[in-house]
C-alpha cells in the first residue's frame, strides 16, 4: 500500500495544492533571482550604469511579496485541511459532536433536502468552529487531548508565529503592529517595520506545517481510516 493510500483524502488535496504553489514560488523565485543577476553584472561590466532606485525597490518587493504569498496560501490550505479531515472524521465517529451545542434553525431545515445534508453541513460547521476557535497552540492542545501524538516541541510556538504573521501580511500589509512585536518577539521587528521573510524562515515554516499536517492526518487515519 502506497503513502497516499495511507493519507486521507484531505491530506492529498493539501499536498497537491502545496506542490503546485511550491513550484510556482520557485518559478518566481527563479526569475526574480535571474533579474537581479543581470543588474549585478551590468554593474561589473559597466561600473558607471545607474539603477533606478524604483527599478530595485519593485525587485526587492516582488521578492518579499512572493514569500509572503506562498505563506499565506500554506497558512489557508493547512486551515482548509483541517478542516475538511475533521469533517470527514466526524463522519465516522459523531462522538467527535458530542460537545457541539449547535443548533438547527427552521430555515436550516427547510433548504436542505434531507437529514444527510443537513447533518454533512453540521458537521462542516462544527469542523469550522473548531478551526476558527483559537489558532495552533489551541488545536494541538485539542488534537493531543484526542490521543495525536508525534508534535515537534517547538510546533505550537512556530506556527503561532506563521498565523501571526499571515495576520500581519493581510491585515496590515506586512508590518508589525506592537502586538505582534510583544507576542513573536524571536522575529526581531520593531513595531511599523516590514516582516522579512527569508529562506531559511520559509524553509522551517514550510517544513512544521508540513509537520503538523502529517502527525495529524497519521493520528485520524489510524483511528478512523483514509476514508474515500
Amino acid at each position: 500500500m502506497s503513502d497516499k493510500e495511507n493519507r486521507s483524502s484531505a491530506y492529498r488535496a493539501y499536498s497537491e495544492f502545496a506542490s503546485r504553489q511550491t513550484d510556482f514560488f520557485r518559478s518566481a523565485l527563479k526569475a526574480l533571482t535571474a533579474q537581479m543577476r543581470v543588474i549585478a553584472k551590468r554593474l561589473q561590466t559597466q561600473p558607471k550604469t545607474k539603477v533606478r532606485p524604483r527599478t530595485a525597490t519593485r525587485l526587492e518587493n516582488a521578492l518579499g511579496a512572493s514569500g509572503e504569498w506562498i505563506l499565506v496560501m500554506l497558512v489557508t490550505a493547512a486551515e482548509a485541511y483541517l478542516t475538511d479531515v475533521l469533517a470527514s472524521c466526524a463522519t465516522v465517529d459523531p462522538k467527535l459532536m458530542e460537545q457541539s451545542e449547535q443548533k438547527v434553525s427552521y430555515a436550516d431545515v427547510l433548504r436542505f433536502s434531507d437529514k444527510d445534508e443537513l447533518a454533512n453541513e453540521l458537521r462542516r460547521r462544527w469542523a469550522r468552529n473548531f478551526v476558527d476557535d483559537g489558532g495552533p497552540k489551541r488545536w494541538i492542545d485539542r488534537l493531543t487531548r484526542m490521543g495525536a501524538r508525534g508534535f515537534h516541541e517547538d510546533l505550537a510556538d512556530v506556527l503561532e508565529e506563521v498565523w501571526g504573521i499571515r495576520h500581519m501580511v493581510i491585515h496590515t500589509g506586512g508590518r508589525a503592529t506592537q502586538d505582534f512585536v510583544h507576542r513573536h518577539p524571536n522575529v526581531g521587528v520593531d513595531v511599523g517595520e516590514r516582516i522579512k521573510i527569508g529562506g531559511e524562515d520559509m524553509r522551517l515554516y514550510s517544513d512544521r506545517i508540513q509537520h503538523f499536517i502529517e502527525v495529524t492526518d497519521g493520528f485520524f487515519v489510524q483511528r478512523y481510516g483514509p476514508g474515500p
